[in-house]
């Protein structure tokens, strides 16, 4: 991934879950943000079977600098399975003249 900075726009975010998510019901990025408030972004499958999806940023997504923790949350339509992947740190960098 290309460095990610305040307010970026049209990054693409790729996450791999590991699963099959043929019968997905929810497949959503957990977002915690700098100062503790939480988010999340719907993710769009690309590969199914294989557990592959992504997500692409709008500039208000990861408006403020600093560290943010994600984790991918599949739910299934065909289960009660909730699966929750490992925690990933994105950090998302000042630009000139913030």
């Amino acid at each position: 991934m290309s460095l990610l900075y305040s307010d970026s726009s049209n990054i693409t975010i790729n996450v791999s879950t590991g699963t099959d998510l043929t019968n997905y019901n929810t497949l959503e990025l957990l977002v915690r943000n700098p100062d503790g408030t939480t988010s999340n972004f719907d993710l769009t499958p690309s590969d199914e079977v294989a557990g592959e999806c992504y997500y692409v940023t709008n500039s208000d997504d990861f408006a403020t600098y600093g560290v943010y923790l994600v984790q991918a949350h599949v739910t299934f339509l065909d289960s009660d399975a909730e699966l929750y992947g490992d925690i990933a740190k994105i950090t998302v960098y000042k630009k000139l003249g913030d």
